[in-house]
C-alpha cells in the first residue's frame, strides 16, 4: 500500500524512466506529469503546479521522458511510438497499486513533452488516458488539427513566469488551479462515461482546445 501527501521518488524499473509521485488523502483523479527531462521535472514553478494540484485532490505521477542514459548520451527527446511505450509502462506501475488504480486518469504533458504526447496518442494501449493538459506547449494550432487529437485537450501558457519562476508563483498557482478544475471537469465524467461504453464517442465529439494565459497573481486554495 502507498499513501503519501509529500513528494516520494520513484524509479520506474521497466521503462528506466524517473519520477516522483504524490497521492492525497482524498485523490479523486490521477494526473500523469510528463516532462522531457528531469531538469523540468526539477524547476520550482512546474513542482509548485504538482503542489496546487495535490492540493486540488489530484494525485500526480511527474516522470521524465528521457532516461538517465539518454541524458548521459544527449540522445533526442524520444517521439510518438517510444513516448507511447513509455506511458504504457508508467500506467502498468500505478496500475499494481490500489490507491492509483482506482482513479481516472488524465495526461498533463509540459513544454518539449507537448508534441511527443499528442503523437503517443494515435498509439494503443492507452485508453485509460481520459484528457489533457499542454502546458507551455506549441501554440498556432487549428481547430481542424485540435479535432483530430484522440483526447479532450486543453492548452495552458505561462508568460513571464517562465523566465523568473520564483517571481511569478501566481502564474503558475492560476494554471495549476485551471489544469484541477479543467481534469474535474473532463475527466471524471469521461471515467463514468467509460463504465457505461460511451467514453469514445464523447471524447472525438467533444475533442476541443481552451487557452488561457495566465500571468496575474491569485491566492492560494483548492479548487471547488
Amino acid at each position: 500500500m502507498i499513501m503519501f501527501s509529500t513528494m516520494r521518488p520513484i524509479v520506474f524499473d521497466q521503462a528506466g524512466l524517473l519520477g516522483e509521485c504524490t497521492i492525497p488523502t482524498d485523490a479523486r483523479i490521477l494526473a500523469l506529469v510528463v516532462h522531457p527531462d528531469a531538469s523540468g521535472r526539477c524547476q520550482p514553478g512546474y513542482r509548485f503546479i504538482t503542489d496546487v494540484l495535490c492540493a486540488n485532490g489530484v494525485a500526480t505521477v511527474s516522470f521524465d521522458l528521457r532516461t538517465p542514459d539518454d541524458g548521459a548520451g544527449r540522445a533526442e527527446t524520444p517521439v510518438g511510438g517510444a513516448i507511447a511505450a513509455r506511458l504504457r509502462d508508467v500506467l502498468a506501475w500505478a496500475g499494481r497499486h490500489n490507491e492509483l488504480a482506482r482513479l481516472p486518469v488524465g495526461l498533463i504533458a509540459v513544454n518539449d513533452a507537448v508534441a511527443g504526447c499528442v503523437a503517443a496518442g494515435r498509439h494503443p494501449g492507452l485508453d485509460s488516458i481520459r484528457g489533457m493538459v499542454m502546458i507551455d506547449g506549441p501554440t498556432g494550432l487549428t481547430p481542424k488539427g485540435v479535432a483530430a487529437w484522440r483526447w479532450p485537450t486543453l492548452s495552458l501558457l505561462i508568460l513571464k513566469a517562465q523566465i523568473k519562476p520564483r517571481a511569478c508563483p501566481g502564474a503558475y498557482e492560476a494554471v495549476a488551479c485551471k489544469a484541477a478544475a479543467w481534469l474535474n471537469e473532463m475527466v471524471l465524467p469521461a471515467s463514468a462515461a467509460s463504465e457505461s461504453g460511451n467514453d469514445a464517442a464523447k471524447s472525438r465529439r467533444h475533442a476541443r482546445l481552451v487557452s488561457a494565459h495566465s500571468s496575474a497573481p491569485r491566492s492560494v486554495g483548492a479548487v471547488a
